[in-house]
């Protein structure tokens, strides 16, 4: 089961960077919508591993990149509320798009 979590975690993470590269660099919508799919259904396999599964994206919320931190926390907001409402109003400071986002989020 680890290694499927494994995998599971670099298919979410991979998703949200090449859907924020697909729409921000490269303009395309379509592309970007297909990551988005990517992600929505490796956490749905996480998911369906129950805690462990959900568990597994924790270590993301500390990610470089600001689009997998605030992702990561919505997507953790009913499992992880306090964590992942920290990790959303930190981003919220910020500028810019994500930040933006984080502030919707909450």
């Amino acid at each position: 089961m680890t290694n499927d979590i494994q995998y599971w975690v670099k298919k979410f993470v991979e998703g949200i960077i090449n859907q924020s590269d697909a729409i921000w660099q490269k303009h395309d919508a379509e592309l970007g919508n297909k990551y988005a799919t990517q992600v929505t259904e490796a956490f749905q396999s996480l998911r369906s591993m129950g805690n462990i599964g959900r568990e597994s994206l924790l270590p993301m919320l500390l990610h470089e990149r600001n689009d997998v931190r605030v992702t990561v926390a919505t997507y953790l907001l009913r499992f992880r509320t306090e964590l992942a409402l920290a990790v959303l109003r930190e981003e919220s400071r910020g500028k810019g798009w994500i930040s933006l986002e984080a502030g919707e989020a909450i």
